[in-house]
């Protein structure tokens, strides 16, 4: 909701806004899900010692990746075209829900001209898996900075789990899931409880560091608006005057 309020701004459509967003929350999730796979693949290959349901976990992957990715192909075909055109038009001639079918049908157009940018979907792509390389990284160099001596390919295994869980919308920013993920696994890999649950934090903690420069910059702007709408307000009263 902030990014179309902030973005609504510059005097874009809405429809335009949500669109994108929606179309980088499939892709960001349908990419996390892949290292998901991959993660299990190492844990079944690499780490065979660990009493963990590796199958399981592999078996809800494999079906959720396949599941997200056939209905995002879908969504721009012709036929989902046709199906929410014929849809839509039982809701054209009431009141209430004929505004709603009128608001689907503009954000549905502007969502399906994505489909002639198969280049801008690709590097997205490529950035979501940047994206989610980086914390796996910190995570690794956290673990070492406090003496955990696990290999990084644990972290590439694991991690994507903890990733998908602290997205569910089931606790502030992920506090208590992300710190309980990594005493769980990393004591499964030979560490205490104690050293992963502070693994977690300390590269928690690091997170919300990086991203206060955000915050202090919101501020900032919201400040320096003020500060010329009552420059611009003084101004009107003195011509006034």
């Amino acid at each position: 909701m902030i990014r179309v309020y902030y973005v609504h701004r510059k005097n874009i459509e809405i429809s335009n806004i949500l669109s994108s967003i929606i179309i980088e929350r499939l892709i960001g999730f349908i990419t996390l899900i892949f290292f998901g796979i991959l993660g299990c693949v190492l844990l079944a290959n690499f780490f065979v010692s660990i009493e963990f349901d590796v199958n399981r976990i592999l078996a809800l992957f494999i079906v959720g990746f396949i599941t997200l990715a056939v209905l995002f192909w879908v969504s721009f075909t012709e036929w989902f075209n046709q199906f929410l055109s014929v849809f839509l038009k039982i809701f054209k001639n009431k009141k209430i829900l004929g505004k709603v079918e009128s608001i689907i049908n503009k954000f549905y157009g502007s969502y399906k001209q994505y489909k002639n940018s198969k280049g801008t979907l690709f590097v997205f792509t490529l950035l979501t898996c940047i994206e989610i390389t980086l914390p796996i990284l910190r995570s690794y160099f956290v673990a070492k900075a406090l003496n955990v001596d696990i290999s990084l390919i644990y972290f590439f295994a694991f991690l994507p789990v903890i990733l998908l869980l602290i997205r569910l919308p089931i606790s502030f920013d992920g506090f208590g899931i992300q710190e309980g993920g990594f005493a769980y696994f990393l004591s499964l890999a030979g560490a205490t409880a104690t050293e992963g649950f502070s693994v977690g934090l300390v590269n928690h903690l690091i997170f919300i560091l990086g991203i206060l420069p955000g915050g202090i910059f919101y501020l900032t702007e919201k400040i320096n608006k003020k500060e010329s709408a009552y420059i611009e307000v003084s101004s009107e009263k003195q011509i006034q005057e």
